[in-house]
């Protein structure tokens, strides 16, 4: 699996690139969002939703990561502009930068990713963006 050209298309905001790095019937799910999409057709839509409904230059970062036999698991950041309104979950675009942290786990078959899960905080992008209050006793 060639990390580095996934990363690349994600932050291309390339669909097609990103779903072409997972199996045919490969699932990508959101667990934040509670968003599953399955098969290539189903992430590419996902990829192209996060640029419409979230933001337009989104990039992705990895901080760490390791594979062992079929199974992979990545730390890192999510960030760009809030600059796109969404209706799930309902925001308007606020025009501020957000950068969270997000684990990536998965499992990968003939090269290719079978099964990816993203967990992430939506309370932390909230707040950066300014749809939510910090919560009581967090440092700024």
């Amino acid at each position: 699996m060639d990390w580095n050209a996934y990363l690349d298309a994600w932050n291309r905001h390339d669909g097609e690139a990103v779903a072409s790095f997972f199996t045919e019937d490969g699932v990508y799910a959101d667990h934040t969002l509670g968003a599953r999409a399955e098969g290539r057709e189903a992430i590419e839509a996902f990829v192209k939703d996060v640029e419409e409904t979230a933001s337009s230059d989104f990039k992705i970062e990895i901080l760490d990561s390791f594979e062992a036999g079929d199974r992979y698991a990545a730390v890192g950041t999510f960030g760009g502009t809030h600059d796109r309104a969404s209706s799930s979950p309902p925001m308007q675009a606020t025009g501020k930068q957000f950068s969270v942290r997000f684990v990536s786990i998965g499992r990968l078959e003939g090269g290719k990713i079978k099964e990816n899960t993203d967990y992430w905080n939506l309370a932390e992008m909230l707040t950066q963006i300014g749809l939510m209050p910090a919560p009581a006793g967090a440092s700024s």
